[in-house]
């Protein structure tokens, strides 16, 4: 399935002082592992040379430390990272872009791309802020098991709680019976304070007789930011009162081959 790949978008946030205009994108954004690059481009001024520095400073929106130095590059062509960037951070392309892989939940924040051509005494800065998504780590029915045969008998009612796990943003949970979208019940979110939440949503199923081997499903949803990425989790609703043995077998091997045939 398609990934999330690193997006570019809103104005051009730009930022002179002494004269020099550099410029970058107001916010960058990418999936967790991913890789990103900050843009930092300028116009090299004349008689500056080679005689110049690039420095990434970084203010975490998780982090203790404000305006931290993460990066440095000399027009000499020494580099070096610091701290939570180190081995994942270097320049890209022919300026002063910052290539930033394996991202991170706690690299979500602002930076600042300071350029000073300190021999003409000529400089700028730009600043940009990058956030940082996480696909739910999982979905759960709670109380059963994926692919678990349930028996409600025709006319009861059957409460389900459904819950995804340290998402970033914060994940909508839908409901699905027979792969018809249902309106569900309550909703909450609890926000964990390291970038990611828990949803949990509720819903009240009346049984009906025909809904025998039917699939209800619960699958979180963190569109727009995360596209095409979800996780889920479904149990088989059986009205017939079947044997226990019997309906956990079948159960065992439509659960796989509904689930296989879902991810494709």
């Amino acid at each position: 399935m398609p990934r999330l790949l690193v997006i570019f978008l809103l104005s051009t946030v730009v930022h002179t002082a002494y004269g020099l205009s550099v410029t970058t994108d107001a916010l960058h954004e990418a999936l967790q592992d991913e890789t990103v690059t900050l843009k930092c481009q300028f116009s090299p001024p004349s008689g500056g040379g080679n005689q110049y520095a690039i420095t990434w400073k970084f203010s975490g929106e998780y982090a203790s430390t404000s305006n931290e130095i993460i990066y440095v590059h000399e027009g000499s062509g020494s580099s070096t990272a610091y701290g939570q960037f180190a081995g994942r951070a270097t320049v890209s392309g022919s300026r002063g872009d910052l290539r930033i892989s394996k991202v991170k939940l706690t690299d979500v924040g602002d930076f600042v791309c300071e350029v000073n051509y300190y021999v003409i005494n000529d400089q700028g800065s730009a600043s940009t802020r990058l956030e940082v998504y996480a696909v739910v780590q999982r979905v759960d029915i709670l109380e059963y098991y994926t692919g678990s045969y349930v028996y409600v008998k025709p006319g009861r009612t059957l409460d389900l709680t459904c819950k995804s796990y340290r998402g970033r943003p914060q994940a909508k949970l839908m409901w699905y019976f027979d792969n018809q979208l249902i309106s569900g019940g309550s909703e909450s979110v609890v926000d964990n304070r390291d970038g990611t939440y828990d949803t949990t949503s509720t819903y009240r199923y009346v049984s009906k007789r025909e809904d025998h081997n039917k699939i209800l499903k619960c699958q979180s949803d963190q569109s727009p930011r995360i596209q095409y990425r979800f996780e889920y989790d479904q149990i088989f609703i059986n009205t017939a009162g079947a044997s226990t043995t019997t309906v956990s077998i079948v159960a065992f091997i439509l659960s796989f081959l509904v689930i296989a045939v879902q991810k494709l």
